[in-house]
């Protein structure tokens, strides 16, 4: 009898401690519910009182977050900027109940990238996912274009292009991640790098038009290397950069202006950087002549 009663005080004081607990989380996240409508506790608290359940819970929270996102769109035709705070912890939440939920780390990165204007978090997300993704080549693929695009460090946007590469399955792509990685690091002076990145694929490539088109790539930047060294000639001599391709010829630094090999024509910027665009286009880019 004595056992029984206190078995009966015993649940009695767990029941009022879990009430008490349930009032004081609620008290705390009561603003971010208002704002949001959203109930999210702390990953780890989620994770004790999900049990088996966190994946189905992940899941809720996952979609109630996007259907949030997607009544804001239709409501304001934007994202809100003050939503950066709630994505964040969202993802943090989500992806400590489910690690390896691949759709919350894009949709999350995409949003924080596009519409908040917020690369820097965005990378954080996808660092994250790298843990548990390492071979998912699109982490990479977003991670590159970040750096590249919105974090203005092309040296890092070819490193994970390489790595999204080295993962891709589908030819094509592969193919593709390799090329804009090269031309990155060509474009910041750094061709002997792009050189070697096309040198490696071509060693593990098996397709024969893949090869070909490789080759005629890496005679390319050894066009632009010559070029590049040509500059660099023109700069020390001069001090500054040539205008033109006909410039550095006239001047005896280059014997004539290079034939690209896929149909391309090289030129110089008005920064002094070689590139390259499709031939026949007879306009001025940045100052610079044809």
């Amino acid at each position: 009898m004595k056992t029984a009663l206190y078995v009966i005080v015993l649940l009695g004081v767990l029941l009022g401690f879990n009430q008490f607990c349930i009032k004081k989380i609620d008290r705390a996240h009561k603003r971010e519910r208002e704002f949001s409508g959203i109930f999210m506790m702390a990953p780890f608290v989620e994770k004790v009182v999900s049990l088996e359940y966190e994946g189905m819970r992940a899941f809720q929270l996952s979609l109630a977050v996007r259907v949030l996102i997607g009544e804001a769109i239709e409501k304001y035709k934007k994202v809100p900027q003050n939503f950066d705070t709630l994505l964040i912890k969202a993802s943090r939440v989500i992806t400590s109940l489910n690690p390896f939920y691949y759709e919350v780390y894009y949709y999350t990165a995409m949003l924080l990238m596009w519409e908040l204007s917020r690369p820097e978090l965005a990378l954080k997300v996808l660092m994250k996912a790298t843990r548990y993704l390492p071979t998912n080549p699109n982490i990479y693929l977003f991670i590159g274009f970040d750096y590249f695009y919105f974090l203005n460090n092309p040296v890092k946007g070819a490193y994970y292009l390489k790595l999204a590469a080295k993962y891709e399955t589908h030819p094509g792509n592969k193919l593709l991640y390799y090329g804009v990685a090269a031309r990155l690091m060509s474009e910041v002076g750094k061709t002997e790098v792009a050189i070697a990145m096309i040198d490696e694929y071509m060693r593990n490539a098996k397709e024969k038009e893949v090869k070909e088109y490789l080759y005629k790539r890496k005679m390319e930047l050894l066009q632009i290397l010559k070029i590049q060294r040509a500059v660099m000639k023109y700069e020390k001599k001069y001090g500054k950069k040539p205008n033109s391709l006909k410039e550095l010829v006239a001047k005896g630094f280059l014997e004539k202006i290079p034939v690209s090999p896929l149909g391309r024509e090289f030129y110089i910027d008005s920064k002094g950087r070689v590139k390259l665009r499709p031939k026949n286009v007879n306009t001025y880019e940045n100052g610079s002549e044809s």
